[in-house]
């Protein structure tokens, strides 16, 4: 590496909490903004979910956040429009 060149910083990955059971099942994706109404191109299932073959909402930005909801307890992700996100995903 030369001397001019910086190592990027890490961008660090967020992830969205049930507010009722507190599970982390999705991560954040590219298009999450936390100024903006949730939708569900905001969001994508974390792997080890969807080799359990859960399925996460349709991945159609126009769906608007009633689509998002917790697969293990079925309650609204956004209730108000707006994700729970932490920057700690699931224990292991």
């Amino acid at each position: 590496m030369s001397p001019k060149s910086k190592p990027k910083a890490k961008k660090l990955q967020k992830f969205v909490q049930c507010r009722e059971c507190g599970g982390i099942h999705f991560a954040c994706t590219n298009d999450y903004n936390e100024k903006r109404p949730a939708h569900s191109g905001m969001i994508e299932m974390i792997p080890k979910y969807k080799a359990y073959g859960w399925q996460g909402p349709p991945q159609d930005p126009t769906a608007g956040y009633g689509v998002l909801e917790c697969p293990a307890c079925g309650s609204a992700l956004a209730p108000a429009g707006k994700l729970k996100v932490v920057k700690s995903g699931p224990k292991k």
